[in-house]
């Protein structure tokens, strides 16, 4: 088999050995944005609408990938196994191209003499190292994070259609793959903006020594790679992160630049040593100069090194300039307020670092070779036998404790809460971090716990708008209103923008039984997120409760077409069901009334008293809102919703307009009395009403009444079941 081919396949099967029990993890963090409540993923087609992402989302500005997504939820719905497959599979595509890379480098003009056949080696060495750090685990477990990873296989085949370019009779078709390539870059991630620059400073270093002869023999390819910056600067023109990224929110650029000198020395670290895995790095930190001081000058010299390097020894300086142009976008002096660092920066950087560790390797092992020869100790006079032997057999080890530490990092993302605990003890000072401890918590029932950490994420800051909102639905899940109203005030202020928040503040107010005010706040809700289905419902409610049918059914209707099912899980098929016969309704009376007869099905006995007080205000001269009023408030086994005066008032009246001739009323007008304890009437009521029933042919409503009868002859009055 060749050699290339087999080196392929055993990316392809150490990847999913790798990751094999990843799949089954749960969501993560901003998956519940990208993925559970990304509505513009439920359909492929427009394709337009699948590739644009909700604003401010992690998706937003990233067509491609919000496409892959849409593509995903094609396929499989929810199930995050599907999503968590795309990203291993990018994953390893990435490898492939990376060893591809790295193989046609070693091969060129200017190394084949100094690596000749151990360039296939190192090259293998290089990928399948890289493909199973175990520092890569969140771009395959954090399925929004496939962000980077199709950002970074759109860079590496940049680079191998750029390095292909090179062949008279195909120059042309790999350049417009470049270009291509580069475009869809692009639509992936920001970061992507560099891989013009790092395509001529590949062919500078490694094809020619002389910078204007590069320039004048492929500047159409370099030319069409800058028009791709148009596709960037079009996206980034909708402002995808203003609320993110930027100068004007609250860090300075040279506040940013010094927290970065620390994460970048970090990054390093993580090359070498894997641990913690630390999902969130948290806000940018106050940090004095004093502070900083060492690491500055510690990348300060590393920067230097390479820069120097990539001109006098380019194999050593090009991978160690790639690691700094490439992470510079997100960690340099352009604040990104919402999370100072994180793992996933360093993936595509770290191919650099991975094949300048590489080729020092080899270059120290031939070196000690070199002298062992001399001295007559070489390895059966070979001087390449030593290298060889002793880099692969280190290349195995190292390969088999990576892959072993990838599976192991893969079991932590399968527990959240451990993930996040982890992150605390790393970064204690990260409010996110105790916000999502706090979820983790809520969600298992340990509210005590929850408010504590939520409690601690607003001492560290303040305006922090997440936490309020989750504090918030703490305290409404405890019956505390009040505060729960307080809390959702808070995190609206703070961020004027979470449509939640309002929709949260409607929700309660309802609970109060302030329709009307929830009406206002839901209203706002719908103006920041005019699609929010869970907004529309809750109005529709709101409007019902209050008598605005017409309104009410243009909003569930829009709820319908929104999300598959309704909240509580209530199919859409039974709603539309339901719209339809109340819309087929004479009168607004008459759709109170079936209104208040389904939900009174339910056991909703409080909304069907509000229905039947609609239909009685609309249609006083009709007796059968009064009567079924009058059951309710007669019967109901909740004690706070009976009345047994209004019930009483209420009966009568319905007597009198039939003129005692209804045997249903009568039976109601009995249970009224009985609530009211005057039982002989409620006896004599029920008499009445068994007979009129018997001598109507109605003998199973007269016998659903006797044992009504035998009740008010004890003295007890009915209860509904």
């Amino acid at each position: 088999m060749n050699r290339r081919l087999f080196v392929c396949l055993s990316i392809v099967v150490l990847g999913v050995a790798a990751y094999a029990n990843s799949l089954e993890g749960p969501y993560l963090f901003d998956d519940e944005a990208s993925v559970v409540n990304n509505r513009s993923i439920r359909c492929l087609w427009p394709p337009w609408q699948a590739a644009w992402g909700t604003p401010e989302s992690p998706m937003a500005g990233r067509p491609l990938v919000n496409f892959s997504l849409a593509y995903n939820h094609a396929l499989g719905g929810l199930d995050p196994r599907g999503y968590r497959a795309f990203n291993l599979a990018v994953h390893v595509l990435c490898a492939i191209v990376f060893f591809a890379i790295v193989d046609r480098t070693l091969q060129s003009a200017r190394l084949a003499q100094r690596f000749g056949r151990r360039g296939v080696g190192i090259a293998s060495a290089c990928a399948i190292l890289w493909l199973l750090h175990p520092m890569h685990t969140e771009c395959v477990n954090y399925i929004t994070q496939r962000t980077e990873t199709m950002m970074a296989l759109c860079y590496l085949l940049t680079m191998y259609c750029a390095l292909r370019a090179d062949d008279r009779s195909t120059r042309w078709r790999w350049s417009i793959a470049a270009v291509g390539a580069c475009a869809a870059g692009m639509a992936c991630k920001e970061v992507m903006v560099s891989a013009p620059v790092m395509v001529l400073l590949y062919d500078w270093t490694y094809r020619s020594t002389n910078f204007r002869q590069t320039l004048v023999c492929r500047w159409p390819l370099y030319a069409g790679l800058a028009a791709t910056w148009a596709v960037l600067a079009a996206l980034m023109l909708t402002g995808p992160r203003s609320t993110s990224v930027g100068f004007h929110l609250g860090v300075s650029a040279f506040q940013y630049a010094l927290n970065q000198c620390v994460i970048l020395v970090d990054y390093l670290r993580l090359v070498f040593w894997p641990n913690p895995v630390i999902l969130d790095y948290g806000y940018p930190l106050e940090l004095t100069f004093a502070e900083v001081a060492p690491y500055a000058a510690a990348l300060a010299i590393l920067v230097t090194a390479s820069f120097a390097a990539m001109v006098r020894r380019p194999a050593v300086g090009f991978p160690a300039v790639w690691f700094f142009v490439v992470i510079a976008p997100t960690s340099s002096f352009v604040p990104i307020v919402t999370e100072v660092g994180a793992e996933r920066r360093i993936y595509l950087p770290s191919t650099g670092l991975i094949a300048l560790i590489a080729v020092c390797a080899c270059w120290l092992l031939t070196r000690a070779n070199k002298v062992l020869t001399r001295r007559g100790a070489g390895v059966g006079g070979k001087s390449g036998t030593l290298p060889r032997r002793v880099g692969a057999t280190f290349a195995v080890v190292l390969g088999a404790v990576m892959l072993l530490a990838t599976a192991h990092r893969n079991v932590a993302y399968q527990n959240p809460l451990g993930l996040w605990q982890t992150s605390i003890e790393a970064m204690p000072q990260n409010p996110r971090a105790h916000l999502s401890v706090g979820s983790a918590e809520a969600e298992a029932g340990r509210l005590d716990e929850a408010l504590e950490h939520y409690r601690r994420a607003l001492l560290i800051k303040p305006d922090f708008a997440m936490a309020h909102f989750d504090l918030g639905n703490l305290y409404l899940d405890r019956g505390h209103l009040d505060d729960a109203i307080r809390s959702y005030e808070s995190a609206a202020q703070y961020d004027p923008g979470m449509a939640a928040a309002w929709n949260q503040m409607g929700i309660v107010l309802a609970t109060q039984g302030n329709h009307e005010e929830a009406i206002t706040k839901y209203d706002e809700a719908l103006r920041i997120d005019p699609m929010n289905p869970e907004a529309h419902f809750n109005l529709a409610h709101a409007m019902r409760l209050t008598g605005r049918l017409d309104e009410a059914i243009k909003h569930y209707e829009i709820t319908i077409r929104e999300i598959p099912r309704m909240s509580g899980g209530r199919p859409v098929a039974a709603l539309k069901r339901w719209l339809d016969v109340i819309k087929s309704a004479g009168d607004d009376a008459q759709r109170h009334l079936i209104i208040a007869t389904y939900v009174g099905a339910e056991r909703k006995l409080d909304e069907a008293i509000i229905h039947y007080g609609h239909a009685l205000r609309l249609r006083p001269d009709r007796p059968e809102p009064r009567a079924r009023l009058a059951w309710i408030l007669a019967t109901s086994a909740d004690d706070s919703l009976r009345d047994a005066p209004r019930a009483l008032e209420l009966a009568q009246n319905a007597a009198q307009m039939t003129g005692g001739r209804d045997p249903v009323i009568l039976d109601v007008l009995a249970a009224a009395y009985a609530e009211s304890g005057q039982f002989d009437r409620a006896v004599a009521s029920v008499q009445r009403a068994i007979e009129l029933a018997e001598a109507a042919g109605g003998k199973d409503l007269a016998a659903a009444m006797r044992p009504r009868l035998e009740h008010y002859r004890k003295n007890k009055p009915w209860r509904q079941e």
